[in-house]
């Protein structure tokens, strides 16, 4: 199959879980492709118990102000898998999300996901990275499956649990 045939067979899947109907007013839709930092930031904006995040950096205001807000404004517990690199990077929002309340651990190199109230999972590599010029590159979705929810949710723990705590120092 030709690379443009891989392509629109992908969208055609995609846009097929896109255009699932909501289940509730105001409710996330389980399956959609996410192709924004913005829709990302909705999904965290929607937690109300816990968020657990794995990703090598944060870059995106949108998403940090997000994880803030929900920090501070609704006191959502926010748990992050992070590298050293991806912590200590000037363009990354980790600093801040650890001075506003994170609870930050570093790993070798950590997939990219985000488990909101262990019921929804953001997957993909738009949570850690710019934005990529087409939508192939960003494929990042929404899923509630549970299967997927408490397969990440039991790794995400085991490797919180058996990660060293980020260590802040403020350069002078």
């Amino acid at each position: 199959m030709k690379r443009p045939a891989i392509l629109a067979a992908l969208l055609l899947f995609a846009c097929s879980f896109a255009q699932q109907p909501q289940q509730a007013e105001g409710a996330l839709n389980p399956y959609m492709l996410l192709s924004t930092p913005q829709q990302i930031a909705e999904v965290v904006h929607a937690a109300n118990s816990e968020i657990l995040l794995s990703a090598s950096t944060v870059q995106h205001p949108e998403i940090a102000e997000a994880l803030r807000g929900a920090m501070v404004e609704r006191g959502v517990p926010v748990f992050i898998l992070t590298t050293v690199n991806g912590a200590n990077e000037r363009s990354s929002f980790i600093h801040s999300l650890f001075l506003m309340g994170a609870n930050i651990r570093i790993v070798a190199a950590p997939e990219p996901f985000i488990v909101v109230d262990r019921a929804y999972v953001v997957a993909g590599p738009l949570i850690a990275r710019p934005q990529a010029p087409t939508l192939l590159e960003n494929e990042t979705f929404l899923l509630s499956e549970e299967s997927n929810t408490v397969r990440l949710t039991s790794m995400f723990v085991q490797l919180f649990e058996q990660a060293p705590r980020f260590e802040y120092s403020p350069e002078f």
